[in-house]
């Protein structure tokens, strides 16, 4: 009889009288049950005299005994600081943990002393998937068991717990909401939010004067993006169009979060996440998008989730793991990129004898390992603990849906040859049993690294008892193991364990396949596999960690046979997050982040973005690198006789330094941070910015700079390389209008600041004469007839390149020309709209241009696997179309790479023109072309295999496919061959007619400003 967890201490006497009756014993899992439910009892007693009964209670019952000091100080200060009054009362907090660390366990405390001190509702919105509400309100409801509704007069505090797509068209009942705490769960989706927004609205307008405090789940994903509105179109008077400045608005989810902040009275706003990039890039305070007034999104104070001894994250997988003589050391297996490309799409040939692929060996290793893995975790737990053990495994490659289909016949064909060598026992094929003596091996040894650290006591069992272990898992009679596709919200919502929220292990071995469904929020416990080939051409970070489904509360056990299976590009990039996770951490951990000015910089690598750049369209971040200036501009300054007191003062600041006297060749000192921001502090006074000088949204350009010196002076021991320059004369506005920003002289003050700037940041004290001086329209392009400092910072060689956002500033405005009367009245679904560079009219001739067949100019283009549908026809279930005319060869099939005998296997698109575009967005030079008939196109193969066997496009030179590959026979011997059935189509259309040209007269330098 397995254990049973009852629900109430009479659940527990009913079981136990029942087995007293027939004459047997109670189990002892049964009376442990009775004493907790008895405990508890003592302890509802303690709590209900307390003033705090519902956290008193979580805290009583916290499921892993007493509950750490620290966490109860997270739950505390959050909560404090939360439901503080003032100015930046409805600014965000943040809750910030690590992936899978126990967020949502936290976030449910929070809610329970919020709702002490006297909130009333906690709307609860996560990420957009049915399973992740469901999930939530399982865990909920679990956790917050002690407080069902029932009819006992002496229970202190209910909480009633609803889906908001569950609550009725009446709404929810006065009364109910008054005898009681509610709890609203929400996902990120319109439908959803307009539930929400008219549930306060009308339904039960009486929410309105409820306290509410909102907990956004993953507030990172959906609840913040920005989207670019095109304007209606307009013509002057000639029919001419008008150019007009692009606005920028909220997208649908996000302006939906939007307005229901401002619904009730009270509203406090929790950010809950591990990835909040986007969050401290945004702009501070309230944005004004188009006269929509936007609520504050950046945070006001971060709160940290501690982790738990039991967590497993980046420091074991990438930190400790560097450690030889660890037993994480052997976490990372490195996967050929040849291995991901095969499972990117679709490729028959490897069906046919996939185990013998090199191209696929790195698959076929990670399987087998997952096997062995999940035979010494059952053995060993079945021998502690009498349990039967289920372990899972992940393949996370691809996020088309299409490809999970092929993965999965991919891995069930090499399970069947795994499968062939160990229950039958045949060792005529020694590809397999090589694998297995080389991945024995390895376990042996982190297992015994484990030990020695002291981290594991458990042993490998023998070789003979894991092969029989395997072959009851693949027996016919029971098999044991499970390959499940994971790639929709049904599918999620049915693999949840309806108790716990995780995804369910039906079978002693579960390999789930999917794309994004399996990141953010889903829990897949006892993971000894994890193959991870998501390899896009720009990383997100936000995105990538957020796959980490690897992390989270994991036995040590595990870990000694866990496997992380990745590329040696994709596991640096992973180091390299993880650095920059834990240097963003760092900064809160110290408590740097209430330092005045307070920012939070974001960490910043060439190969990897924060986030995407719609979740911060608006925000003016600032990417602080080596040797970047950093410096204020378009400022005036006050009146002579106003500063002049100041402008000395600043000066007898510098000249006073203790090492001002100890200048080097060049002029440079040292000196301390605080005196530099007491200097600049000052001559931030003598600036002016109004709307008279047109430079009001530069007023934090030295707020910016003192930022940039904090990040910089923290790297340097809190000093820098000063340099004093007086009886400079820089003008305040160029020729053109356009605002100044280069005080330093490039030769004497620059070059040699760029040489002297390695471990220490420069600060340029440079002193202007600040005369007026006016142009030949009489026009003053100089200052205000007033000495003052101009500052100017220089970073360092030696920093971490990172991010960071202050206020909003207003972004320059781009123009736009309305294109919807380009095509007249042709059909768009005849056109085919390109991009193309050069000339376009000198290439395709002038508007009216008529060609013979035989004399015509082309437009050529190859085909790929990204960009097969803008070309070839598909059916209704989005698969390619074949030609019917044409035989196709299945044997050799490789989508469209398939030579097929020379012969075009599929359908083209029967465009009629070509719309061609030259240009940035809508910024364009456009040419509309006319084609001759379909059946004057010329669709020709390209053998564009390279001497290692790859195919390359013709265009960007990127490896589309892996024609070579090496073939291991079940000796081991080694052939290599190339298949000759794989190339690239390209296709060419003739061009009949040049119907339409548009020329672009947008001056680009002055909309976008030149390139440096």
């Amino acid at each position: 009889m397995s254990n049973v967890i009852y629900t109430t201490k009479d659940e527990c006497l009913k079981a136990i009288a029942t087995l007293k009756a027939v004459g047997m014993e109670p189990l002892p899992w049964m009376l442990e049950q009775l004493k907790a439910f008895e405990e508890s009892e003592i302890q509802e007693s303690v709590v209900n005299d307390s003033d705090t009964p519902i956290w008193d209670t979580l805290k009583a019952n916290y499921p892993y005994g007493v509950m750490p000091q620290e966490k109860k100080d997270c739950v505390e200060n959050t909560v404090k600081q939360l439901l503080e009054e003032g100015e930046h009362a409805d600014e965000p907090g943040l809750l910030l943990g690590k992936i899978q660390c126990g967020k949502t366990d936290t976030f449910e405390d929070i809610i329970g002393l919020s709702f002490d001190k006297g909130v009333d509702i906690a709307i609860v919105i996560t990420k957009g998937t049915k399973a992740l509400v469901n999930q939530t309100i399982m865990r909920m409801k679990k956790d917050y068991k002690w407080f069902k509704a029932s009819d006992d007069c002496n229970q202190r505090s209910t909480i009633n717990i609803y889906d908001i797509m569950d609550i009725g068209k009446d709404g929810l009942k006065q009364a109910k909401v008054e005898s009681g705490k509610t709890v609203i769960v929400c996902k990120k989706q319109a439908k959803n939010m307009e539930r929400l927004i008219e549930l306060f609205e009308t339904k039960s307008p009486f929410l309105k004067k409820k306290k509410v405090i909102i907990v956004d789940d993953e507030a990172d994903f959906a609840s913040r993006n920005y989207q670019s509105v095109k304007p209606q179109a307009k013509t002057d008077g000639q029919g001419n169009p008008v150019r007009q400045t692009s606005e920028v608005a909220m997208a649908k989810i996000s302006q939906q979060i939007d307005d229901f902040r401002k619904i009730p009275e009270f509203c406090r706003y929790l950010q809950v996440t591990a990835t909040p990039y986007c969050l401290y890039l945004q702009p501070q305070g309230e944005l004004n998008l188009n006269g929509n007034i936007v609520k504050p999104f950046k945070p006001r104070f971060t709160s940290l989730v501690p982790t738990h001894e039991y967590y497993i994250g980046g420091q074991q997988y990438f930190v400790e793991s560097t450690n030889p003589e660890s037993m994480y050391s052997h976490l990372y297996h490195q996967l050929d990129q040849k291995c991901i490309d095969v499972l990117g799409h679709e490729d028959k040939r490897y069906l046919n004898s996939a185990v013998s692929s090199g191209n696929l060996y790195g698959l076929t290793y990670s399987l087998v390992a997952y096997f062995i893995a999940t035979a010494i975790r059952r053995i060993q737990v079945r021998n502690e603990k009498n349990h039967d053990y289920k372990t899972s495994a992940i393949i996370h490659v691809e996020i088309d849906k299409k490809n999970h289909d092929w993965q999965k016949r991919i891995v069930e064909r090499l399970i069947n040859s795994i499968k062939s060598a160990i229950v039958d026992e045949d060792h005529s094929d020694q590809r397999i049993w090589v694998a297995m003596d080389s991945i024995y091996k390895d376990f042996l040894i982190s297992n015994k690294k484990g030990r020695n650290e002291g981290l594991i006591s458990v042993e490998v069992p023998s070789e003979e008892e894991i092969l029989n272990e395997i072959r009851d898992i693949f027996s016919p009679k029971y098999r044991n193991y499970h390959v499940q596709m994971v790639n929709s919200d049904e599918e999620v919502d049915h693999l949840l364990d309806e108790e716990s929220g995780e995804l369910s292990l039906d079978c002693a071995a579960n390999i789930f396949i999917g794309g994004n469904i399996l990141d953010r929020g889903v829990t897949i416990k006892n993971m000894l596999c994890f193959f991870y080939g998501r390899n896009p051409k720009n990383f997100q970070q936000d995105t990538v960690l957020q796959h980490a489904r690897m992390y989270g509360a994991r036995s040590k056990e595990d870990m000694a046979v866990m496997r992380l299976h990745t590329t040696p590009q994709i596991y640096k990039i992973l180091v390299r997050m993880n650095e920059l996770d834990e240097q963003l951490r760092q900064w809160f951990i110290e408590g740097k982040d209430k330092l005045e000015p307070n920012a939070v910089f974001v960490g910043y690598d060439k190969n990897i973005k924060p986030c995407a750049s719609t979740k911060i369209k608006v925000s003016n971040a600032l990417m602080l690198k080596p040797q970047k200036r950093i410096l204020p501009v378009g400022f005036w300054t006050g009146g002579k006789t106003a500063i002049k007191k100041t402008i000395e003062q600043i000066r007898q600041l510098i000249v006073s330094s203790p090492c001002y006297c100890h200048q080097d060749s060049n002029g440079f000192f040292e000196m301390d941070k605080n005196t530099v921001v007491e200097i600049i502090k000052l001559i931030e006074t003598t600036f002016v910015y109004n709307d008279k000088f047109y430079n009001k949204d530069r007023k934090n350009d030295i707020k910016e700079l003192l930022c940039a010196l904090e990040y910089c002076t923290d790297k340097s021991n809190g000093k820098v390389w000063a340099l004093h320059r007086e009886n400079r004369n820089m003008n305040r506005l160029r020729d053109n209008g356009g605002y100044i920003d280069a005080p330093d002289d490039g030769r004497t003050d620059l070059k040699p600041a760029r040489a002297i700037a390695t471990d220490m940041p420069v600060v340029m004290f440079i002193q202007e004469n600040g005369a007026i001086h006016k142009d030949n329209n009489g026009d003053n392009i100089g200052w205000n007839g007033a000495p003052f400092y101009w500052p100017v910072l220089l970073t360092q060689t030696n920093i971490t390149p990172v991010m960071f956002a202050l206020d909003q500033k207003t972004k320059q405005q781009t123009a736009v020309i309305d294109n919807s009367d380009f095509l007249n009245d042709i059909d768009p679904q005849e056109v085919l709209s390109l991009t193309s560079r050069g000339d376009l009219e000198v290439h395709f001739g002038k508007e009216g241009t008529i060609y013979e067949y035989g004399d015509c100019p082309w437009e050529s283009r190859t085909i790929k696997q990204t960009t097969a549908s803008r070309f070839i026809q598909k059916d209704e279930d989005g698969n390619l179309l074949f030609n019917p005319e044409v035989k196709i060869d299945t044997d050799h099939y490789h989508g469209v790479y398939s030579l097929n005998n020379g012969k075009f296997p599929f359908m083209p698109r029967p465009y009629k023109y070509i719309c061609l575009r030259n240009g940035r967005d809508t910024h364009a030079d456009m040419i509309l072309l006319e084609l001759f008939e379909q059946e004057k196109w010329i669709i020709k193969p390209l053998n564009n295999i390279n001497t290692d066997g790859d195919l390359i496009d013709r265009d960007s030179e990127e490896v589309l496919v892996h024609a070579k590959d090496t073939i291991i026979d079940k000796n081991l011997q080694k052939q290599e061959f190339i298949d000759k059935t794989i190339i690239q189509w390209e296709i060419n259309y003739p061009i009949r007619k040049v119907l339409k040209v548009r020329k672009c007269t947008i001056d680009w330098d002055t909309i976008f400003g030149k390139d440096e």
